[in-house]
């Protein structure tokens, strides 16, 4: 009905109409109209359905990751077009799936959904995608890539595990190792068969074999058979060939025969020996020995191969039977078994033969009988002993051996010439101690080991006798202390000694008898002061044989100990580190003195002159806080020990109250202690804000230890400020400590200012006498005492007042009298030998009446002059202004100048009076 027709009008034949919508169909008609208006008739109706839309894009069928051969085809599903209609299909193929022009190796156009490419390399993976192309040559876009590998050849090497040259009878079993493809992967194997070695007959064959082995049966024996296995890939390719053969061999060796084994095998290994074997096709191989524990073939302990007819089985156990076989194998791998051959293993010797308990530690005869207990044997038995004998327990030096098949024997000289001893020609052993020991052995040689070792000493003599060292005569107390020398009995055995006292010389009965004594030396306790003893020492040696008695020496006992005095009261340390004192013994002379400072564990040497002893070291012991001093003298007497101190540290003070940096008013306690053993005294003393020499609270006080009050300061007219205290402390030995500790007095705090200024007249007439009233004012927390104030008139003094107090938190008035003249500048100053001086630096002003007037006069003055100049000028203003004006002007003005005049009224009235 051609409702919104374009209406275009042209002078064309043809016309171009734009902005169609695609997929519409769209009728046109043409008539004519000319100049005037008039049109033709209608043309006949034409229709077109427009169409600006491409076809779909195409979608590639999924290819498989390989494709086989040298060609692939490439199909998808075809494209739709809702206009014209699709004509036909661009396609690409390439080597890379971005298919840059480098990479494209086949393009083309198909009316049908597919493809062929060939002449493709094996193992390259292709690309390929599609659009299609409408008949308006509208193109969709490219479809999504597929891609495949191309895969000529198949398999590689396959990896036929060659088969022995010869195989016994049965089913032949063929492996390899699995070839590789670098396609579509190794898909299956054929296995073929034949006696023919080319394969042109009697072949059989196995086809799709998966896996890597296959067996075959039913081959037939002594003759000679080829394998060929084919690799193929997934997709059929066929792969590599590999060829391997066999001749089947179905007899078996001839049996070998063990040699018989005795019933008991020595050590821990057995030799068995065995017969040859014969094999006529594929020949003997070798042999195979095998151990069982027991006869039913069951629990295999070792097996071996060997091509001789003999082996030593080793690392076999004690006790065990053991059953041995052996297998006789040809190269076809047919084998035989022997029949078995047992025996019971004897690796271990007899058991130990321990020594009987019948030979003491010594003996006195050079022939020592010894036994033992008879050792069993679960073995061979035929059991032997063997006595070993030696000088030292290392069987190393004089090592003497016999054998026996007995459980006794005698110890002797096997090396001297022959004595009979129960029937038994032997000879002596000399003087010495001796180790022993035995072991036995089987009938095959095995032995055991040694039993415990013992020994015995053989003593035919008595020991020497003893020498006494040289001795001190005198002794003190009731000890002496002899020495000897070493006695050796033999071959150096230890011995024994025994210390005899005797009162006389010659006496047959000892007063004193000591136990007997391996030492060399022994103190001799209980002789009585005063008195002379005579001493022997005989030895004893192990086996009971005793010396002659030494030769006597005479000893004289002095029971008096020294005497002994200490210095200084017996303080030892300080700066010095010198102590001394007095010494002396009334019998046999003084010796040593010693000093220790461990409580007498250690004792040191003193210097002895004349009766008078001394001791001087650079630094005492550390850690020592006394000392201990004793008296030896010539005869050994040790006198009682004196105990002395020794201080090496400063006295310690403690300041318990008032606590550092705290405030403090009035009069202060200070508490605390002062520690030292040996204190002498002490001071107190205190050091102002303002520097300078200390001050004493607390004269020197002499103590000897201190914990409490230790001094009282009395504050009253100190002025406030940061006070440091001291506390020094010194000992005996002038070691000296000080402790010191900051206080915050809040002290006297004098004020002086003009404001505390005031007069009895504060307008006086010249003249006039005037009384100045100073009010000294206190704000601290203690008194002011024993002030001096001094009041001053510029610079000369008015008036001083001696001994004023001021009170803590209070004021005092001072007063000086004048004569008033003039302007007067009041100040102050106050001082005390405790405050110092405080001065007043600004001056209270007071003058005489006088000097006010003549002031108040010279303003009167200045302000009359002001008030005429002003009215002239405002009278000057006035007038030239009324000349000019109208006289409306005039008369308006009447007014104001009665209001100026008003205001001039009031401004004389508001003139100051002269006074």
């Amino acid at each position: 009905d051609f409702s919104g027709s374009f209406g275009t009008v042209t002078d064309n034949n043809y016309h171009t109409f734009t902005g169609l919508t695609s997929g519409v169909t769209y009728y046109y008609v043409v008539y004519a109209t000319d100049k005037l208006g008039h049109t033709s008739q209608l043309s006949s109706i034409e229709q077109s359905t427009q169409d600006d839309t491409p076809p779909t894009a195409p979608i590639l069928m999924p290819e498989p990751a390989y494709t086989k051969g040298e060609g692939n085809r490439f199909d998808w599903h075809p494209s739709s077009d809702i206009g014209i209609g699709v004509s036909d299909y661009l396609y690409e193929i390439a080597t890379t799936e971005d298919f840059t022009p480098g990479s494209i190796v086949g393009q083309g156009t198909v009316t049908e959904p597919y493809f062929f490419k060939d002449d493709l390399i094996d193992g390259t993976m292709y690309w390929a995608r599609v659009k299609a192309r409408d008949g308006f040559d509208q193109v969709s876009e490219w479809s999504r890539a597929e891609w495949s590998i191309q895969d000529i050849s198949g398999p590689g090497e396959l990896g036929l595990n060659p088969l022995m040259t010869y195989s016994p009878e049965g089913p032949i079993r063929l492996e390899w190792n699995g070839a590789k493809d670098g396609g579509a992967g190794t898909g299956w194997y054929k296995v073929l068969w034949s006696r023919d070695p080319l394969f042109e007959t009697g072949v059989n064959e196995i086809d799709h074999v998966i896996g890597h082995s296959y067996t075959i049966s039913g081959l037939d024996a002594g003759d000679d058979w080829f394998f060929e296995v084919i690799s193929y890939d997934g997709l059929g390719n066929e792969g590599e060939k590999e060829i391997t053969s066999t001749t089947i061999d179905s007899d078996a060796p001839t049996t070998p025969v063990i040699n018989a084994l005795p019933e008991y095998s020595g050590g821990r290994s057995t030799l068995i020996e065995w017969s040859a074997s014969a094999d006529l096709l594929s020949g003997l191989d070798h042999y195979e020995v095998n151990v069982y524990t027991s006869q039913d073939r069951i629990g295999t302990v070792f097996t071996v191969r060997t091509i001789e007819t003999e082996f030593e089985v080793p690392g076999l156990s004690d006790g065990t039977t053991y059953y041995y076989e052996v297998i006789a194998h040809d190269r076809a791998g047919n084998m035989v078994v022997s029949a078995l051959e047992h025996s019971i293993q004897d690796a271990k010797g007899p058991t130990i033969p321990n020594l009987k308990d019948t030979v003491g530690e010594y003996s006195t005869q050079g022939i020592v009988p010894i036994s033992w207990e008879p050792s069993t044997d679960e073995g061979v038995g035929d059991i032997m002993y063997e006595v070993q004998f030696a000088r030292n327990s290392l069987f190393n030096l004089g090592v003497q051996a016999f054998g026996t098949s007995e459980t006794s024997g005698y110890l002797h000289d096997t090396y001297a010439g022959r004595a009979y001893i129960d029937d038994l020609m032997l000879s002596q052993l000399s003087d010495g101690t001796y180790f022993y020991h035995v072991r036995a052995r089987d009938g095959y040689g095995t032995y055991s080991s040694y039993g415990p070792t013992r020994s015995v000493t053989i003593d035919t003599e008595d020991p020497d006798a003893p020498v006494i060292s040289p001795i001190e005569t005198y002794w003190g107390g009731g000890r002496a202390v002899i020495e000897w020398g070493k006695v050796n009995d033999g071959f150096k055995i230890e011995v024994d000694y025994q210390i005899s006292v005797f009162e006389k010389e010659g006496d047959e009965d000892p007063v004193i008898t000591s136990p007997w004594t391996e030492e060399l030396s022994h103190e001799i306790m209980g002789l009585d002061g005063g008195r002379e003893y005579w001493i022997t020492v005989t030895s004893k040696d192990p086996s009971g044989r005793t010396s002659e008695p030494s030769a006597s020496v005479r000893i004289v006992m002095d029971n008096t100990p020294p005497r002994l005095t200490i210095d200084k009261g017996g303080i030892f340390g300080g700066a010095d580190l010198y102590i001394s004192g007095g010494a002396e013994d009334p019998q046999c002379g003084m010796g040593t003195i010693q000093i220790s400072f461990d409580h007498g564990l250690t004792w040191e040497d003193c210097l002895l002159d004349n009766g008078v002893w001394s001791f001087s070291i650079p630094n005492a012991p550390e850690g020592a806080d006394s000392f201990m001093v004793r008296a030896i003298d010539d005869g050994g007497n040790i006198g009682d020990s004196l105990h002395g101190s020794i201080d090496l540290s400063e006295p310690g003070i403690i300041i318990s109250y008032p606590p550092a940096a705290s405030e403090v008013s009035g009069a202060v306690q200070f508490i605390g202690s002062i520690t030292d053993m040996n204190l002498k005294d002490y001071t107190v003393e205190y050091l102002g804000p303002a520097g300078g020499d200390w001050v004493e609270i607390l004269p020197m006080q002499t103590t000897s230890g201190f914990s409490g009050v230790l001094a009282t300061w009395i504050t009253s007219g100190l002025p406030g400020g940061d006070y440091t205290i001291r506390v020094t402390a010194e000992d005996m030995l002038e070691q000296t400590m000080s402790e010191e500790i900051t206080l915050t007095l809040a002290g006297a705090n004098i004020i002086l200012e003009p404001s505390m200024v005031s007069f009895s007249n504060s307008h006086p007439a010249s003249g006039d006498k005037v009384t100045v009233f100073l009010t000294l004012t206190n704000l601290g927390d203690s008194p002011a005492e024993d002030l001096t104030v001094t009041i001053f008139d510029g610079e000369e003094v008015i008036g001083t007042t001696n001994g004023v107090t001021v009170p803590a938190r209070g004021s005092t008035v001072v007063t000086a009298e004048m004569s008033a003249s003039g302007k007067h500048e009041i100040t102050a100053r106050v001082s005390s030998d405790v405050i110092g001086e405080i001065e007043m630096t600004d001056a209270a002003i007071l003058e005489t009446t006088e000097d006010e007037l003549m002031l108040e006069n010279f303003g009167g003055m200045i302000a009359i002059v002001a008030l005429i100049l002003a009215i002239i000028a405002i009278i000057l203003a006035l007038f030239f202004g009324m000349k000019k004006a109208k006289k409306e002007e005039i008369d308006s003005a009447e007014p104001k100048e009665a209001e100026l005049r008003e205001k001039v009224d009031n401004k004389k009235g508001s003139v100051p009076r002269a006074a």
